[in-house]
């Protein structure tokens, strides 16, 4: 294995733990929301004061009036001109964008193809082989091209990266964790994992405060 495989497979392997990582802490954050919002209703509970303050910046909150013009009000200010069109730029744009999407179709569909071939379970009597079968086929609905990749990675299934896949890898590992950090900021996740009574009531005390803010 090249120097350039092994660092393909550190960031598919790098890209595999990051989507885990970040489904684990968004399932666990939307089991712990409802218990969460219920612990800041009991602290309201023993405060009476500051509980009537939040009720009713609520209910403000619900009764605000959407003030956006309607869309009829909307209006250009300035007319648009033929000469203020440049029509042949959009359009070679397009046109690129939709012969990447069918390019990048057909890459996965081929490699979907190879990784059927090795994994069906009529074909395979193989439980890991039949697992990458099932995970195949929702990268193949989701159009996840780097779960594929690293699936053929796993098959040894010869497969090529241009510098546009390069770069949307690369871009997706700065967005999953960009994902992951966002998440261990929210309330209930530092909520979650506080073990000590009274930095837990600083937190909802801070949920609280933010509310009141808004």
């Amino acid at each position: 294995m090249n120097l350039n495989q092994l660092q393909l497979n550190k960031i598919l392997k790098e890209l595999d733990y990051l989507k885990s990582d970040v489904e684990y802490k968004t399932e666990l954050i939307k089991e712990f929301d409802q218990k969460f919002i219920s612990s800041v209703f009991e602290f309201l509970d023993t405060h009476p004061d500051l509980k009537k303050v939040y009720e009713s910046k609520q209910t403000a909150k619900d009764n605000k009036v959407d003030e956006e013009k309607p869309i009829d009000s909307i209006v250009i200010d300035e007319p648009i001109s033929e000469e203020s069109i440049n029509v042949d730029e959009p359009i070679i744009d397009i046109i690129e964008d939709i012969e990447e999407l069918d390019e990048n179709a057909l890459k996965l569909k081929s490699l979907y193809r190879s990784i059927v071939k090795l994994t069906h379970p009529d074909k395979i009597k193989n439980i890991n082989l039949n697992e990458l079968y099932l995970k195949a086929n929702v990268a193949y609905e989701k159009n996840d091209i780097f779960t594929i990749f690293e699936i053929c990675s796993k098959l040894d299934i010869p497969y090529d990266l241009d510098e546009s896949d390069k770069h949307k890898m690369s871009n997706e590992v700065l967005s999953l964790k960009g994902k992951s950090e966002f998440l261990e900021t929210t309330y209930t996740w530092q909520w979650y994992h506080t073990t000590n009574e009274m930095l837990k009531q600083n937190i909802i005390l801070n949920y609280i405060k933010a509310q009141l803010l808004k």
